[in-house]
């Protein structure tokens, strides 16, 4: 495999830039979906359950 070889079978900066932007925009609508509909949890909950989960391994 040659250096040409690998750089033409790579995503572009511009590409992975646009992916990231799809991710977090992805990301936004789906967590004010779950804000909306009241599928969230309060932060104390949520640290409650991560230091459970740590303390628990």
């Amino acid at each position: 495999m040659t250096t040409d070889t690998v750089h033409i079978n790579q995503p572009t900066q511009q590409e992975l830039d646009q992916a990231y932007e799809d991710y977090v925009d992805r990301g936004i609508s789906e967590g004010m979906e779950d804000l909306k509909a009241g599928r969230v949890d309060s932060y104390e909950n949520v640290k409650k359950r991560i230091f459970a989960k740590c303390l628990n391994r």
